[in-house]
């Protein structure tokens, strides 16, 4: 009985309460592949800012939302056992809904192609401990940035834009999502390498600082000297 118990359990807790469900992490690349088909086969299926377009405004959406989401990871770090689970469940579905039916500036398909990267790192640090093969991780990887590519070519024609400006987009959106797997790749495959420690640090704060964009574009929007030509490409959805 005790040799069982560990398959039942999370990695950092090996008390036997935890059920199986909690270890649905170590499919990251099944996941990203998941949310790769979903971009391109739903991508324009799905609605957007469907629930402050018809349910109820932006704010009351984003209180219940971020009640929801405080109270499931409230239970993801307090409980154990199945309770502990469902927290996290409903934490992840939330955002995953408000991702897939509420973008506002992204798009469905942008979305959901976010989702297929963020698993794509996922499994290729898995492949870096040894957890899953790097034949596959690279596969997988591969895989998953066509998806994306095919996704944003086939679904941008909802944004309503002219010919030639969508024929630009497109270009522009295939030579961003290769160069970014690209530079991945690069860094991947110098990973060994001793860098300069600013560099490591830049690397380490890089996702931290990303996400503050969208806040950094909304206040330049604001500036009384901003109206007018952007000296940045705004995001895709915006266009």
């Amino acid at each position: 009985m005790a040799s069982v118990l560990p398959r039942f359990t999370t990695d950092g807790d090996r008390s036997g309460l935890d059920p199986p469900q909690a270890r649905v992490h170590r499919r990251s690349g099944r996941h990203a592949l998941l949310f790769g088909v979903a971009a391109v086969a739903l991508g324009g299926v799905l609605p957007r800012a469907y629930f402050i377009s018809n349910l109820s405004s932006p704010r009351f959406i984003a209180f219940v939302a971020d009640l929801v989401v405080l109270a499931g990871l409230a239970f993801a770090v307090v409980m154990r056992g199945m309770p502990r689970v469902v927290g996290a469940v409903l934490a992840a579905m939330v955002g995953l809904t408000l991702l897939a039916f509420n973008g506002t500036w992204l798009w469905p398909w942008e979305a959901l192609s976010i989702l297929a990267l963020m698993f794509t790192g996922t499994m290729l640090y898995r492949a870096e401990q040894g957890q899953y093969p790097w034949r596959n991780a690279i596969a997988g990887a591969v895989t998953v940035l066509g998806l994306v590519v095919a996704a944003g070519l086939w679904h941008n024609h909802a944004m309503g834009m002219s010919a030639a400006a969508e024929l630009n987009w497109e270009r522009c959106w295939f030579m961003s999502v290769s160069l970014a797997g690209l530079t991945f790749g690069t860094g991947l495959a110098f990973r060994y390498v001793r860098w300069p420690r600013i560099l490591t640090w830049l690397g380490l704060i890089s996702y931290s600082v990303y996400l503050l964009h969208p806040q950094l574009i909304e206040v330049y929007r604001h500036l009384p000297r901003s109206h007018g030509v952007m000296p940045f490409p705004a995001p895709a959805g915006d266009v």
